[in-house]
């Protein structure tokens, strides 16, 4: 199906960039000697991590509803 594929592709490119995200967080916090920046900087993570979570779900659920049709105003590649 060309709608299942789109959703796929862009559930990829959100997850690719997400994990991008949380591996630059990772560095950061590997160079962290602040433990108010260490705190701030495993907080993001924790929401990259919830984050990636859920695109990840959301992308198994469209492949399991195969007749249900996402409108791109559901996803929010977003990050805060």
């Amino acid at each position: 199906e060309p709608y299942s594929g789109a959703v796929d592709a862009r559930s990829a490119l959100i997850s690719a960039e997400i994990e991008d995200l949380i591996g630059m967080t990772d560095l950061q916090l590997g160079a962290a000697s602040d433990p108010g920046q260490m705190a701030a900087l495993w907080q993001r993570r924790i929401g990259l991590l919830r984050r990636l979570a859920e695109i990840r779900t959301d992308a198994a659920w469209q492949q399991a509803q195969p007749d249900q049709q996402l409108s791109m105003s559901q996803f929010n590649p977003t990050l805060l």
